[in-house]
């Protein structure tokens, strides 16, 4: 019979050998790119190569910019902010030609805005002479439920204070606490899930493609901008009404639920910002995004979402107040684009940018 504390001795060492196995498992497989960005780092270098890249998929898109910012080596002095649906604004577009960055990420907020921001500023410690905003409905929602921001809560915290932003409790780091968080991830069962996944996936590294090239899937030009491929430029009108019907789910509309009222921190935040870039001589551009026909009038007559158009409103009467450019709209007929422009409910394709565009900012 073995002892109690032979028993005790053999079950911590089984436990130990265990939690190293996930520990080690989740830093090899780090499926979010917490410890050590392959993909990300494969991406970016090529990127500064001046070379475009194809198939980065399923990675950490805020930690991606970041480390684009850092390692470009001619500074951008037109910069791009906000969603998915700014990610096809590129250089073209800029009257002045411009060295230009687009530093967009999928569901951003202004948390995501001032964060890479910050970023920029941290390496250059000088402005960018032009800032393209892009504007969101959902970045006066308090209940948008996207919390993706998180991977650069360090840098946001960092862009409050070089804002001087009071309105929010500055959240403190140290080494020892960031430490901490990443150790823990390292033992996260759930972050083993994530880690299994990716090992199931199977998945290929990004590829360096030239700029020009005519293909089939979007491309990453080495600005930061999205080329799109012939397979979203070549959808048909029956696949687009298709994607925009489905973009409605069930009276849900992506980050648009529960719509109550225009957060007022969200407000405070976003003035301060373009106060911000104005008083040290920034050309502050608010880019509104538009959206499908299909969505656009389902949203314009739905009780549920008329914060849609309070928040267009509001950002409009604001870029009026503080005399700022305005291009796009919530609303398609504005801006001049159609079905045709569209590939989904809620993203332009390159026709519908160069319609939106085709007076340079």
């Amino acid at each position: 019979m073995i002892g109690f504390d032979k028993f005790t001795k053999m079950f911590s060492v089984i436990c130990i050998t265990i939690l190293l196995f996930i520990a080690g498992f989740n830093y090899y497989m780090d499926p979010a790119g917490i410890f050590n960005n392959k993909k990300v780092d494969i991406a970016v270098n090529y990127l500064v190569q001046g070379k475009a890249v194809a198939g980065l998929t399923n990675f950490d898109e805020r930690i991606f910019k970041k480390e684009l910012i850092i390692k470009t080596n001619i500074k951008p002095d037109t910069i791009v902010f906000g969603s998915s649906r700014a990610m096809g604004i590129i250089s073209e577009f800029d009257k002045d030609k411009n060295s230009f960055g687009n530093y967009s990420v999928s569901g951003a907020n202004f948390n995501d805005d001032i964060a890479l921001f910050d970023v920029y500023f941290e390496k250059y410690h000088e402005f960018p002479k032009k800032v393209i905003l892009a504007v969101e409905p959902w970045n006066l929602n308090k209940n948008r439920g996207d919390t993706r921001w998180k991977s650069l809560e360090r840098e946001y915290y960092k862009g409050l204070k070089l804002l001087n932003f009071n309105d929010e409790k500055i959240k403190e780091y140290n080494n020892i606490d960031y430490i901490l968080e990443k150790t823990q991830t390292l033992f996260s069962i759930s972050y083993l899930r994530n880690s299994i996944k990716e090992l199931q996936k199977n998945e290929r590294m990004p590829e360096a493609v030239n700029e020009t090239a005519n293909v089939v899937n979007n491309i990453i030009l080495s600005n930061g901008s999205l080329k799109y491929g012939s397979g979203v430029n070549k959808l048909t009108v029956e696949e687009i009404e298709d994607n925009a019907k489905s973009y409605i789910n069930g009276n849900r509309i992506y980050q648009l639920d529960d719509f109550n009222e225009l957060e007022k921190a969200d407000i405070n935040k976003f003035i301060r910002f373009i106060e911000f870039l104005s008083d040290n001589n920034v050309d502050v551009i608010l880019y509104f995004p538009p959206y499908h026909p299909y969505v656009y009038n389902y949203i314009s007559n739905s009780s549920k979402f008329k914060n849609v158009l309070e928040a267009e409103n509001f950002l409009i009467n604001t870029a009026e107040k503080y005399s700022l450019k305005i291009y796009g709209s919530y609303n398609p007929k504005v801006c001049g684009v159609d079905e045709n422009d569209f590939s989904d409910g809620m993203h332009l394709r390159t026709s519908g940018y160069g319609k939106v565009f085709k007076e340079k900012f």
